[in-house]
């Protein structure tokens, strides 16, 4: 009887320590909407030009991965989520210091995390202040 309840005991605390350390796995359904958001900023009213509501500002997201046992945090940052015509973007602002190539490869590389991340969104906005222009991104996957 001693044995079996060493067992159960045994069981549960590393049953309990493995849960508390396996990562977070978050279903991101809907996107955060942070009321806090830079109006003053050329993306801001090029998007309301074109006619974007812009419904939220920064959104940051915090994420780990272990490669090796080894965990690497990172995260990935969101400049505004806007909407137009019923569909709901998230928005990325063009830096300096890291253009995007707009070839096939690149745009996958660098925006479809973003897609992915959320089931409700539409799409992405990509803006770019200094040319003063608006880019939207949708994706599609092929079925064969």
């Amino acid at each position: 009887m001693i044995g079996i309840v060493v067992i159960a005991v045994l069981w549960a605390y590393f049953g309990l320590r493995r849960w508390l350390h396996s990562p977070l796995r978050t279903n991101y359904s809907s996107v955060p909407i942070h009321a806090d958001m830079n109006e003053q900023t050329v993306a801001y009213q090029l998007m309301e030009q074109d006619g974007y509501e812009i419904i939220g500002g920064k959104v940051r997201i915090p994420f780990y991965f272990l490669v090796n046992d080894i965990q690497l945090d990172s995260r990935l940052f969101v400049d505004y989520v806007a909407r137009r015509d019923g569909q709901t973007y998230l928005v990325k602002v063009a830096r300096d210091r890291k253009p995007i190539e707009w070839t096939a490869s690149s745009v996958r590389d660098r925006l479809l995390p973003y897609f992915l991340l959320y089931s409700d969104i539409d799409g992405i906005l990509y803006v770019d202040e200094k040319e003063q222009q608006l880019q939207q991104i949708h994706f599609q996957l092929e079925e064969e």
